[in-house]
């Protein structure tokens, strides 16, 4: 998949190592033998750049944005199926509709089980049509989409792709991957295009998507930016630290969760019996057939969940979590999320908690017509809480509602989350029997035997 970063500028010396062959004529129509014959020309370069050279250049093809779309349903599937491996047919369908590990409009993808880079000529074209880039940059556009894929299949060739997603303990597993992957395939790209000299064309389209060098900015682009974005500057990190083989030691065996992607050498948070609170944390809010996970906190979870808040302050109170759970329950029309923390410090989990109720929903950061409620709520239990509900302005039905319930008792805050419904006087249920069922103290879990 391609999602463009913004690049540095090329120092002296990297602009003396710019390509000096003259390039693929690539301002006509896309032939098969022209696609070929720029994989065969970048994939050295990719290789130089990355540490690592091409055991062989991949099979390169033109397929159709159908064509596309049937390679990230085919990856989709066997990702979650490894995931889910009890569930039918059906509940992977639904759950590949509500957790997209692609975006659309693909102009490229890298397919892991046939080994091949595949190019929409027709998705490439919608781009030029867009007004994305221009007609003359076509070429230089291309080039970026097919250095992109081609990291990924230099990945593959080191540690085999598709086993690794199909053999991820669990989302928060699956999102760290994706991070570190896509992470080093936007560093790649950044040095290729400085190479190419299509440093401005990388800043361009960065913006385009939400977010550049600088950060995140527009809040809707929050999950494309902290898989593309921010894995780049983890990317980055670790080169600095250890040169391209820490990256390839990461591609290897990535942490348990994405929290050294945006704590620089922070340690991720292991499996506890914390999570035993959140067991079936859905069925108290309401009855029915439920696709749940549970999985280690995430931390980009939470800053999806704090937007605004100043990173610094953030990555100090974050620092202060030791053990987290997380769980996510689909229905085909609503959804639930439950977050756990417990930090080092009664005062630190009280200031996440005043965080998570200050936060605004990424509709409102926009400045569109949404209206954003907040609320005391009344638990004689708790040290801080607070309901929080958001939607469009005016009179509107549940199920175009969020509902954020956030609770701070001692050292352990809950968020509880509610898309879709209006869970009432159910909230209260449901929260108690999260803190009972999360023991004090609650200690690592052994570890799941490799798949």
């Amino acid at each position: 998949m391609i999602l463009l970063v913004a690049l540095l500028l090329a120092s002296p010396a990297e602009a003396g190592r710019r390509a000096r062959v003259a390039p693929l004529d690539l301002s006509g129509p896309l032939r098969a033998d022209t696609l070929e014959a720029l994989v065969a020309e970048l994939a050295p370069l990719v290789g130089e750049v990355a540490g690592r050279p091409f055991d062989a250049v991949p099979f390169a093809g033109i397929g159709t944005p159908d064509t596309l779309a049937r390679f990230v349903a085919s990856d989709s599937r066997a990702i979650l199926t490894g995931l889910y491996p009890t569930l039918s047919d059906e509940a992977v369908r639904q759950l590949s509709r509500t957790h997209p590990l692609e975006v659309s409009g693909l102009v490229g993808k890298y397919a892991p089980r046939a080994h091949g880079v595949y190019v929409s000529e027709e998705a490439l074209d919608a781009v030029v049509a867009s007004g994305g880039v221009s007609q003359g940059e076509r070429g230089s556009y291309l080039r970026l989409v097919v250095a992109h894929e081609l990291v990924h299949a230099l990945q593959d060739q080191q540690v085999e792709l598709d086993h690794a997603f199909r053999t991820c303990e669990d989302f928060e597993a699956l999102q760290s991957l994706r991070t570190a992957t896509e992470g080093q395939a936007m560093w790649v790209e950044e040095r290729v295009a400085a190479r190419l000299g299509l440093t401005e064309l990388y800043w361009r389209a960065a913006a385009q998507q939400g977010w550049g060098p600088e950060g995140l900015l527009v809040a809707p682009a929050w999950d494309l930016w902290a898989v593309y974005g921010q894995g780049r500057t983890w990317m980055d990190w670790l080169y600095q630290d250890g040169g391209t083989e820490a990256q390839w030691a990461v591609i290897a065996s990535p942490p348990r969760t994405t929290a050294p992607a945006f704590r620089r050498g922070a340690a991720p948070l292991q499996p506890s019996r914390i999570g035993e609170g959140l067991d079936g944390v859905e069925l108290g809010l309401t009855e029915g057939d439920w696709l749940a996970h549970s999985s280690v906190l995430g931390e980009g979870a939470l800053r999806e969940r704090t937007l605004g808040v100043e990173a610094s302050v953030l990555d100090a109170l974050l620092s202060r979590v030791t053990e987290g759970a997380q769980r996510e329950a689909v229905r085909e029309d609503r959804a639930v999320w439950a977050g756990l923390a417990r930090l080092d410090g009664e005062g630190a989990a009280r200031a996440l908690g005043e965080h998570l109720c200050a936060a605004e929903p990424a509709e409102a950061l926009l400045g569109e017509a949404w209206a954003v409620s907040r609320e005391p709520w009344e638990d004689g239990a708790a040290d801080y809480a607070c309901l929080w509900t958001s939607g469009p302005s005016g009179p509107r039905p549940a199920r175009a509602e969020v509902r954020r319930l956030v609770e701070v008792r001692g050292r352990e805050v809950l968020l509880l989350e509610a898309r879709g419904f209006r869970p009432g006087l159910r909230y209260q249920r449901a929260v108690d029997e999260v803190f009972a069922g999360a023991p004090a103290g609650a200690g690592l879990v052994a570890p799941a035997p490799p798949r």
